[in-house]
């Protein structure tokens, strides 16, 4: 699973995209919003997975971390 994130919607989210799927990850969450707001809806999907159990590819932004 991996998580994406841009801090305006005017950014565009493709490469962070294609760099998780060419990571493999499985099921991509992504948020459109600023790391400063509380409610980051993408985020708490992907912790709430990883807290079943299923472990991120990479979370926030930056390079992919396999």
């Amino acid at each position: 699973m991996g998580y994406a994130r841009v801090s305006r919607q005017d950014q565009n989210l493709d490469l962070q995209l294609e760099a998780l799927t060419e990571a493999r990850c499985d099921k991509l969450f992504d948020d459109k919003i600023s790391g400063s707001r509380a409610e980051r809806s993408g985020l708490a999907k992907a912790l709430e997975m990883a807290t079943r159990g299923r472990y991120p590819c990479r979370l926030g932004t930056g390079s992919v971390e396999a």
